[in-house]
């Protein structure tokens, strides 16, 4: 009889195990895949150790427990498994893109008291009926297991699980080879923006100096007020418009007429690493998730990686009280995948992008056969605030202002400064093409615009147009300069082409081409896009432009904005 209990505490504590450490962690996984450069599998080997000792754990609680006390602890765990599969599932609130910016919990009061009521409810059952429920944990457990195992084949359904990028360690070493021979490297630093570059320039002289032989456009705009839409314009000199599907738009002009796979064709190395759900669209060797860059780290990536899924699984897990206190702290109580890293950490957090940077740094060398492109995407300084200007770690979580922002945008010209004297030990500076830019900026209360101008205009993104361009074109030695020509960020697909002598397409104009006292009106589209509200299957539609802008002159000045077409 002892023997028969053992195996049924044993079998139970397993299949707890297997839903919470296994099925759970899966479930988050593949409804937010594009999030992380790796598969489950990889992840789950840095997940299962960590499973084994808690469930262990169990066991041995379990086995000393007083009999009079272990329906109430066997029940308890029971109904742990259950409420959170109940709320991963049908109260999983929508709090948001969690990346990094802070959530605004008083915009959740009622679904922070619905998940409250049901933990109560579900201690309340557990106190009562706990023998009872004892008795029926086995069939009750393996009816959740099997809740998920259907939601997951749902999912699966759903997911692009085939076209995940697959990178090896000699694509990761063909990535950090440069040219002397001349070649293209952009830094694009995620979130920056311009007007926070002048005031660093105005606090700190010297900089200018850094900076030497390249030219700050000022007045440069982005195509786009978010990352998703950006880096295709960047990189495709075609922004998106809502003419074509968006679906259409990705598989057709950015998979096969970006600069990656154009350049390629030419005989060219051409490589980026950036976020995995752009890796989605072109070759596996020639785009590399961020992540993958840290694999030199006797699968450093991996780990960190699963840190991030367990974050979020917790984070779909638990009630809101939980969600707000605990688990997305910066010094959760969970951290045990891997304790140098906080667990909060997640792709885009500044820890991690600290840690990529300087493997950049230090794995960049000379031996490119052939001429190079390469593109490297530092989610910086992009929200959290996690680090101060000279790249230390800030110990409480910051609200995103400008004092922070500013700080944490000085410390992402640090990193763009290391690499530059990097490129120049390689001699691969001089000959080529370098540029240190933004994706798009941030809001930070309207920026430099009146509030009531924003607001009667439908600008509230306004100032996430006002992107970091710095260009050094090749054999530039003068002194940093200050252009005030009107650019756009797609222009740096023509800008490229015309460095390697390669055929611009019609209708785009390289950055060296467009003049100062030029009037040259720009384009800005407003598009609410969202990769999760893809990945759900809206790609069959179109997504419409929600405002689009005309900007003629200085974008800095108010009045030099007309909106041309509002929401339709």
């Amino acid at each position: 009889m002892c023997l028969q209990r053992w195996y049924f505490d044993l079998l139970f504590i397993g299949l707890c195990t297997v839903s919470l450490g296994v099925l759970a962690p899966f479930l988050a996984y593949i409804g937010n895949q594009d999030e992380f450069a790796f598969g489950f599998g990889a992840l789950l080997q840095a997940i299962l150790p960590w499973s084994f000792i808690t469930a262990a754990i169990l066991l041995f609680m379990i086995l000393i427990l007083p009999g009079a006390v272990r329906p109430f602890f066997t029940a308890g765990l029971l109904l742990v498994v259950i409420l959170s599969h109940i709320q991963s599932t049908i109260f999983a609130w929508d709090y948001g893109v969690l990346d990094g910016s802070p959530i605004n919990w008083s915009e959740f009061v009622s679904e922070g008291r619905v998940d409250l009521a049901l933990w109560l409810l579900g201690a309340l059952v557990c106190m009562y009926w706990a023998r009872r429920l004892d008795s029926k944990r086995l069939l009750l457990v393996c009816l959740v297991c099997a809740l998920q195992i259907l939601v997951a084949i749902s999912g699966l359904g759903a997911a692009r699980g085939a076209d995940r990028p697959v990178v090896t360690a000699r694509d990761v070493s063909d990535y950090f080879k440069v040219s002397s021979n001349g070649g293209t490297y952009i830094l694009l630093l995620d979130a920056f923006y311009s007007p926070i570059f002048e005031t660093l320039l105005k606090r700190e002289p010297d900089l200018a100096e850094r900076f030497s032989g390249f030219t700050f456009y000022r007045q440069a705009t982005s195509d786009f007020t978010s990352t998703v839409l950006s880096i295709p314009a960047i990189m495709t000199g075609k922004p998106f418009d809502s003419s074509e599907r968006l679906e259409q738009y990705f598989d057709d002009t950015f998979r096969q007429t970006s600069l990656v796979p154009k350049l390629t064709s030419y005989g060219i190395d051409a490589r980026l690493a950036s976020m995995p759900q752009f890796c989605r669209f072109l070759q596996s060797s020639r785009c590399l998730p961020l992540a993958s860059l840290l694999e030199n780290d006797a699968g450093g990536g991996s780990r960190r990686e699963a840190a991030t899924l367990m974050n979020f699984t917790l984070f779909r897990l638990v009630p809101q009280v939980l969600k707000e206190r605990y688990v997305l702290g910066v010094s959760g109580p969970f951290n045990v995948i891997n304790p140098p890293i906080p667990f909060s950490s997640s792709p885009r957090s500044s820890d991690l992008q600290l840690e990529i940077a300087s493997t950049i740094v230090q794995n960049m060398q000379a031996g490119a056969e052939l001429r190079t492109f390469r593109f490297a995407h530092l989610l910086l300084p992009h929200q959290p605030i996690r680090v101060d200007r000279e790249c230390g770690p800030v110990r409480a979580r910051k609200a995103i202002n400008a004092a922070a922002y500013e700080a944490q945008s000085r410390c992402a010209i640090k990193l763009a400064l290391a690499i530059v004297r990097k490129l120049k030990e390689l001699q691969a500076f001089d000959n080529s093409l370098v540029i240190v830019m933004a994706d798009h900026g941030v809001n930070l209360q309207y920026g430099i615009f009146d509030p009531q101008f924003a607001q009667n205009n439908d600008l509230l993104n306004h100032s996430k147009v006002l992107p970091l361009l710095l260009v050094k074109p090749p054999r530039s030695n003068g002194p940093f300069s200050v252009s005030d020509a009107p650019v756009k960020l797609s222009d740096l697909t023509p800008s490229v082409l015309e460095y390697f002598g390669l055929p611009v397409p019609e209708g785009m104009q390289s950055l060296f081409s467009v003049q100062q006292a030029e009037v040259r009106p720009r384009i800005v589209r407003d598009i609410p896009l969202r990769w999760r509200s893809w990945r759900r299957g809206s790609a069959s539609r179109d997504f419409a432009e929600r405002n689009v802008y005309q900007v003629i002159g200085d974008p800095r000045v108010q009045q030099n904005w007309r909106h041309v077409r509002p929401t339709k």
